[in-house]
């Protein structure tokens, strides 16, 4: 669900990752917010800023995310460079270039194709063997920002309750080469 007020009650879904518990659905909905899209200021109040050096004009609408230990992200590539912020607890990301595609055999989908999902859903699952793939791992941990380039697999894993925010750019495939002021060429 879209939110398009300021005023966003973070209450309910602090209460439910608090206790490390699981995600509930009912009527459609959870019991905390996965991807829910806020405004700028809504983000301040939470003491997070856009990452430096990025354009406002590759910017898209920042997204709040919420997990507990129960919840995580499968093995997948997005189509735009991604920014990952922590704002409280650890989230274990694991990585893997984008030439290593063709050996994660993924399936894409939506209007472009531009969200990949690997053959292997849980990459760090015991018995899972990463043997034909390049992979990193990297824990984030609250005030870091790990950044994404597009096209790069990655898995999240959260290391108990957890809060961040995300932000995604419009698929600028110069992003990765961060703007500076003023320019020197």
């Amino acid at each position: 669900a879209k939110i398009e007020s300021e005023e966003v009650d973070l209450g309910p879904g602090l209460a439910a990752i608090a206790n490390d518990g699981q995600i509930v659905r009912k009527n459609g909905l959870r019991n905390f917010p996965r991807n829910m899209k806020v405004k700028t200021d809504s983000l301040r109040r939470l003491g997070v800023e856009w990452p430096p050096l990025m354009p406002s004009r590759w910017r898209q609408r920042p997204s709040l995310w919420m997990g507990t230990s129960t919840s995580g992200t499968a093995f997948h590539s997005d189509c735009c460079d991604n920014f990952i912020a922590m704002i409280a607890g650890t989230k274990r990301i694991t990585l893997a270039p984008p030439s290593d595609f063709h050996l994660l055999t993924p399936r894409c989908v939506g209007k472009n194709k531009g969200l990949c999902y690997a053959n292997i859903p849980e990459p760090n699952k015991p018995g899972v063997s990463s043997s034909h793939y390049n992979k990193m791992i990297v824990d984030v941990k609250p005030g870091e920002i790990l950044y994404v380039p597009s096209g790069w697999f990655h898995h999240i894993e959260n290391l108990g309750p957890t809060l961040m925010t995300n932000f995604w750019t419009f698929g600028k495939e110069t992003c990765g080469v961060v703007s500076t002021s003023p320019r020197f060429y």
